[in-house]
């Protein structure tokens, strides 16, 4: 009798491992890589967005998106006076990244104007609960998606 539900179990794993080789040689389509999540929604003005952020997640080009747990850091400050600035330091190999200018915000867009090589960073936020949530591209060919959240 064990000998009969050794063989039984040996098969029925045999069938699964078998469908499982089947159903991934069949496949027509390329396995495609995740974009970052796009962010939309924002209504806040920038007197309530100011204030210092600290990075929970950042994501260019597809997931996964990198924080803290995986040795990617950064601070966003938002500043109204004398007028509105962003500052965002991303510390990523090799070198960190920093987006820094005068910033508007209209409805869920967020136009941010970056000195050279980045030119403006048009892209949607959302804001709930001191959580920040950015996305949109950076210039390049094709510019990646990029998507940042920060939270105070």
């Amino acid at each position: 009798m064990k000998r009969r539900t050794a063989h039984r179990c040996g098969s029925v794993a045999a069938a699964v491992a078998a469908s499982i080789a089947v159903a991934c040689s069949n496949s027509t389509s390329p396995h495609v890589a995740t974009p970052c999540p796009s962010y939309k929604g924002g209504s806040a003005t920038p007197a309530t967005l100011a204030g210092n952020y600290t990075l929970v997640s950042f994501c260019e080009d597809t997931l996964p998106a990198f924080g803290p747990a995986q040795g990617v850091t950064g601070a966003l400050i938002l500043t109204t006076v004398p007028k509105d600035s962003f500052q965002a330091t991303i510390n990523v190999q090799p070198v960190p990244v920093t987006l820094a200018g005068p910033y508007s915000v209209s409805h869920d867009t967020i136009t941010v104007m970056l000195p050279q090589p980045f030119g403006t960073f048009t892209g949607t936020y959302a804001f709930a609960s001191n959580t920040l949530s950015v996305s949109g591209h950076l210039l390049g060919s094709p510019p990646p998606p990029i998507a940042l959240v920060f939270a105070k």
